[in-house]
């Protein structure tokens, strides 16, 4: 698949706007995190008694998977929907947590 500057799409929008360098280290990150929880997943699970050795990894892919998700919708949103999942969420963490 090709992105050409003459396509004015969101996802072309959105490739040519992006800091790459920025998007690269973060998906280096990733890696390395997935990496070093493969690594250090099976003893601790062990050491926690765990009967699957890789129930942190397994838990870390399903909230990275859900973390893209959420930042994919984000990123290929209207300001207006950012606008009102603020407001609606700023309301409900006042009215559910007391600050003092």
């Amino acid at each position: 698949m090709q992105i050409n500057r003459s396509n004015k799409s969101r996802l072309s929008d959105w490739w040519w706007t992006i800091d790459k360098v920025l998007l690269g280290s973060i998906i280096i990150l990733i890696v390395f995190g997935i990496v070093l929880n493969l690594a250090a997943s099976p003893p601790i699970a062990e050491k926690l008694n765990y009967t699957d050795q890789y129930v942190f990894v397994k838990k870390q892919f399903i909230f990275m998977t859900l973390g893209i998700l959420i930042t994919l919708f984000f990123l290929f949103s209207e300001y207006a929907t950012y606008k009102t999942f603020v407001i609606i969420n700023f309301f409900w963490f006042t009215l559910y947590y007391d600050f003092y």
